[in-house]
């Protein structure tokens, strides 16, 4: 939600206040996610393994969209939709997925090194 003053919008809370708590929920949901995928590597078709890894990419997703990190949310998007449309992994579509939750990881260290907020400028959406 967000208010006009002066021809500009700004947030009506400060979205800044909760980074780190994102930071350490994302990682927790992060690790749910890795150790899930490695279950799914010995048994593709391990349907809690699954349902767990679907779980995890969709707090991901949610949380991130609602701090405005529109990009981590649309590569939890990508995992939460894999996982949601497979009943097996292959070997192929394990290693894609590990691959973003790199990119996961990535972006949430860039997010902790830098000084970014949600609100800053030059932010993409």
């Amino acid at each position: 939600m967000t208010t006009q003053n002066g021809g500009t919008q700004r947030p009506l809370f400060d979205l800044s206040a909760y980074k780190g708590l994102f930071l350490s929920e994302a990682r927790t949901c992060l690790s749910s996610l890795r150790q899930n995928l490695a279950r799914l590597a010995d048994e593709p078709a391990d349907k809690e393994a699954l349902q767990e890894a679907l779980r995890a990419a969709h707090t991901i997703k949610g949380m991130a969209a609602t701090m405005h990190y529109y990009d981590l949310a649309a590569v939890a998007g990508r995992l939460e939709s894999s996982f949601r449309s497979a009943s097996r992994l292959s070997p192929e579509q394990t290693d894609t997925l590990s691959a973003d939750c790199g990119e996961i990881e990535a972006g949430l260290r860039r997010l902790d090194d830098s000084g970014e907020t949600p609100d800053s400028p030059g932010r993409t959406h």
